[in-house]
């Protein structure tokens, strides 16, 4: 499994990520590149995957790690580039975009949908910056273009875990996992990186 951000930068700032609690002097903020990832570098990469793996059967591209890959302009066509060497396609999103049909209509082999909370008080401590009516509507819509343009892959409702969000969010968000079809699973958070807790 590989994991490859194909875009330099997040559109929230979660406390819990290095992404969104860098300070001026850390790694996250002097040398992260924060554009978008060519194309052709990406299928460079790939291609040296694939020659350097031609053992494996099964090799997972997961294209996010720090970035929000949805932001890029060019998302389906990365897709294309995984499916076109036969390999997997992992992508993790938080939701926070206007427009998912583009990316229904990639069909990747797994998206996993990060959030933490349903009501907007709970959910912007822990995805700051980010919208939960957004997040709610796009699960209905993602499910909407998956059935109107007959695209099936699995969707994981990934629950991060705060003191402050174990209650009704949960079970909110719950529901609309079994409503619609997709998988609830959730886990604790922690601070990233953990070199940080020193700090508090």
């Amino acid at each position: 499994m590989y994991y490859i951000d194909i875009v330099g930068t997040c559109n929230l700032r979660c406390p819990s990520c290095p992404v969104g609690n860098y300070l001026p002097h850390d790694f996250m903020g002097l040398q992260r590149p924060k554009g978008f990832m060519k194309l052709a570098l990406f299928e460079q990469i790939l291609d040296k995957i694939k020659r350097e793996n031609s053992d494996y059967k099964y090799i997972v591209i997961a294209i996010y790690n720090w970035g929000e890959p949805l932001l890029h302009p060019a998302f389906p066509k990365f897709i294309e580039a995984i499916r076109a060497r036969e390999f997997y396609s992992d992508v993790s999103t938080n939701l926070n975009i206007k427009d998912i049909k583009p990316m229904v209509a990639a069909s990747p082999n797994k998206l996993i949908i990060s959030l933490s909370g349903y009501d907007m008080e709970v959910y912007s401590q822990t995805h700051k910056g980010g919208n939960p009516h957004l997040v709610v509507s796009n699960l209905y819509r993602l499910r909407y273009y998956m059935d109107r343009l007959k695209k099936d892959f699995p969707v994981e409702l990934s629950y991060h875990l705060y003191r402050h969000n174990m209650g009704k969010d949960v079970e909110y968000i719950k529901f609309i996992a079994n409503d619609l079809g997709f998988r609830f699973c959730s886990d604790y958070s922690y601070l990233m990186p953990l070199e940080k807790i020193w700090n508090i």
